[in-house]
Order: C-alpha cells, then sequence, then structure tokens
C-alpha cells in the first residue's frame, strides 16, 4: 500500500458503534510519516506512557527502519485536544485462505510476513499515555476495526490477558470474531519477592533466590557450578561498549546456530532480516542502556552468551547461545541464566522474564508465569462460512470409522 490518503471504509463494517470522535478523544488513521517526525512522536509519548520495552522506540524505530521499502505502515493517532496521547502502527497485506479466499488482513506492529516476523515481538499493544482510562484498548480496537480499509481480519500478536479481553469485546460489538491463532506461557522470575527468601525459607546456605528452587534444580545448579569451577573462576561479564556487544552477538550466533542446526532446524539467524534488526537494536540499546550482551565463563572456558534488554526494571531474556558437552551434569543454559539472575538482583532489578516458550530451563528458574497470545480478530460473513463449512468437511472426512 501507498501513501495515498485513507479510503472509505467498506459500509458493512462501518457501523458506527465506534466514533471517531468520543468525550475528549479523537481516532485518526493516515500513512506514517517519515521515520524522523514519527521518531519525535513516539519518543514525546514514551516519556509520558509506561510502554514495555517492545513499545519503545528503541525497538519500533529498529522495526520501521528495517521495513522493505515496499512495505508502507500506517499510523494510528489518539488525540486529547491537540496532544498525542496514544500511537501504534499497522501493516496491511492480500493473501488467500485456504488458497482460494481473497482478504486483507492487518497486523499490529508486524508484518505478516513470517520471515520478517521471525523477531517475535511480546508484550505488543498500543502506545498510550498513562492515565488515559482503561476502557481505551476496546474503543480504538472497534473502530479500527470498523475503519481499517478492507479489513478483513486484525492479526494481534504477542498480546497478554488485558488486551486479549479488550479485543474480544471489541470484536463481538464491531461484527467480527475473535480466534486464538496460538499461546504459550511466559515464565518469569519476581524479583522483589526472590530478595530476603533464603534467611525466611531457612535455606541459610543458598542464596535468596535459589532458595526460591525445588530442590533438583538447587542441586544441578550447585553441582554445574562446581564442576564449571574446576576450570577456573565463574564470571559473568557484561558488554562494556556496543563494539564489544557485537563481538558476543557474533559470538552468540555461532554457538546457538550449532546448537540448532544439529537438532535439524535453522535458527534464529536464518533469516537475513533477524541479524539486520539487531545489529541496529544493539547499536543503539547498548548506547541507552536498554540492551545488554552478557558472557558467562569459567577460567579461559567458553559457557554461553545471553542476548538482554533491560527496560524500567525488567531483564527480558531475549535470545542465548551455549557451548554444550557431552557431559549432561554440565548445564550451560541452566547456569548462565542463575548468574544472569544474580547479577539482575545484585542491580535491583524487579523481574527477570524468561519470555515466551516452555523449555525445561525456564520452568526450573522461574517462579511465576503468565500468558500470551497469537490472537486474530475475523469479520464475519461468507469467507468464514466457506471455511467453517470446508473445515466441518475435513472433519468428517478425517474421522475414523465408527466399529461395529
Amino acid at each position: 500500500m501507498t501513501g495515498e490518503p485513507m479510503r472509505k471504509p467498506e459500509t458493512r463494517k462501518n457501523r458506527g458503534l465506534f466514533p471517531a470522535a468520543f468525550g475528549r478523544f479523537t481516532l485518526t488513521l493516515e500513512p506514517a510519516p517519515d521515520p524522523a517526525t514519527l521518531k519525535a512522536f513516539w519518543l514525546d509519548l514514551e516519556r509520558r506512557a509506561e510502554p514495555s520495552f517492545f513499545l519503545s522506540w528503541t525497538w519500533i524505530g529498529c522495526w520501521v527502519r528495517t521495513l522493505p521499502p515496499e512495505t508502507k505502515p500506517w499510523l494510528l493517532i489518539l488525540r486529547d485536544g491537540s496532544s498525542i496521547v496514544g500511537l501504534a502502527l499497522f501493516v496491511s497485506r492480500c493473501c488467500r485462505r485456504l488458497a482460494l479466499l481473497p482478504m486483507r488482513r492487518w497486523w499490529l506492529h508486524e508484518t505478516g510476513d513470517p520471515l520478517a516476523d521471525i523477531l517475535t515481538i511480546e508484550d505488543n499493544g498500543i502506545l498510550l499515555a498513562r492515565d488515559c482510562g482503561s476502557d481505551l484498548p476496546c474503543i480504538i480496537l472497534g473502530w479500527l476495526l470498523e475503519n481499517l480499509p478492507g479489513c478483513d481480519e486484525m492479526i494481534l500478536g504477542g498480546i497478554g490477558p488485558e488486551l486479549e479481553l479488550a479485543a474480544g469485546c471489541a470484536a463481538t460489538a464491531a461484527g467480527f470474531a475473535p480466534r486464538i491463532l496460538s499461546e504459550t506461557v511466559r515464565p518469569y522470575v519476581d524479583l522483589s519477592a526472590a530478595r530476603g527468601q533464603g534467611h525466611r525459607l531457612g535455606h541459610d546456605g543458598d542464596d535468596d533466590y535459589l532458595a526460591l528452587l525445588g530442590r533438583g534444580t538447587r542441586h544441578a545448579v550447585r553441582r554445574a557450578v562446581r564442576l564449571y569451577e574446576a576450570s577456573g573462576p565463574l564470571r559473568f561479564s557484561v558488554a562494556r561498549d556496543s563494539a564489544e556487544a557485537l563481538d558476543y552477538f557474533a559470538r552468540m550466533k555461532l554457538l546457538h546456530q550449532a546448537h540448532w542446526r544439529r537438532r535439524g532446524q535453522p535458527g534464529a539467524f536464518a533469516a537475513p532480516v533477524f541479524e539486520r534488526f539487531h545489529d541496529g537494536l544493539i547499536r543503539d540499546g547498548v548506547a541507552a542502556g536498554s540492551v545488554e550482551l552478557c558472557r558467562v565463563s569459567a577460567g579461559d572456558r567458553e559457557i554461553g552468551y545471553l542476548y538482554n534488554f533491560t527496560w524500567r526494571g525488567w531483564v527480558h531474556a531475549y535470545q542465548s547461545g551455549f557451548a554444550y558437552d557431552k557431559d549432561n551434569r554440565l548445564k550451560p543454559g541452566l547456569v548462565s541464566h542463575y548468574l544472569a539472575i544474580r547479577h539482575a538482583l545484585d542491580e535491583g532489578r524487579l523481574v527477570y522474564d524468561f519470555m515466551a516458550g516452555d523449555g525445561q530451563h525456564k520452568r526450573s528458574l522461574s517462579t511465576h508465569a503468565t500468558r500470551l497470545v497469537w490472537l486474530a480478530l475475523t469479520a464475519e460473513g461468507l469467507p468464514r462460512k466457506v471455511e467453517g463449512a470446508l473445515r466441518r468437511l475435513k472433519h468428517r472426512l478425517l474421522r475414523p470409522p465408527k466399529r461395529t
């Protein structure tokens, strides 16, 4: 889609349930401005909001800069009088469902191209100024469903329970049906709760965090630490500048790709956009203090690398690469994250977030978990009815015959 003026949406969806002006607020949708103008808008609102790292300009700005030239995002603007109090970017793609039915999908802060979206946004949503009101996400999404040009489906990827609920309410009112594409747990460590727990739980031999974990995990961590220390003192190092961070990133890539290729999978770095995006993110984020590349070693022995985002008390464990060993008592991932959590505690941070996915080390080292969802809001109508009929037919054809 190019930067032409927004076409009037189809009247079948423009039911007027969600007006563009409500109370003191107004909504507009327009082609996104040039990156410099968008940056000024975004940073000004970011200072007046409580965004996740994935709604910060550090992430969004890198995403915008790495979009293919043919991808033209649209900008949602929520205003309170003349002040901008809400922003979000949407990308549209035309595709076919079941290889037959043409449809237009709109993605929030994604492109709809699986290779480009391998970046995997989490905590996705609308950037809103503080104290705007908890009902606004539902109103905004409802207005978008009625006014996004030719919208057959909206995709909201990596959203939490609150936005999922708002999206469901908006979809029902606007004549769309919510459908979960995928969902996953998101384990994390409540670092505030971990402080001081060792003494209170009676595990005086353990540090505060380790005392919260199961007996088997505590044993595995202690044993792996002892075995690694035979090679020299354990060290957790954070890259001092972007040059060192990029060196750690390159070393992490080698370990990460080697591990996943041994398992017959391509690994995160297989998509060219992944490395281009993160090269820019690391350069910007290390300087801003929101990106950390970490090296874990024992003497001269390389154990692993962690690529973490640090944002307003949160540590997001985004990517990693570990030096695995034939001795399965050595746990490079377990030890690396354990030391990173200890570092986060020392730094006074609030949460260590393992991010989406249910790996064994995440279950072992986390103290809590929440839920992330990838949600589709699909227009009711003939395409959906045809798809439903085809799915029911497929079910009947594949159903095993009844025993007689």
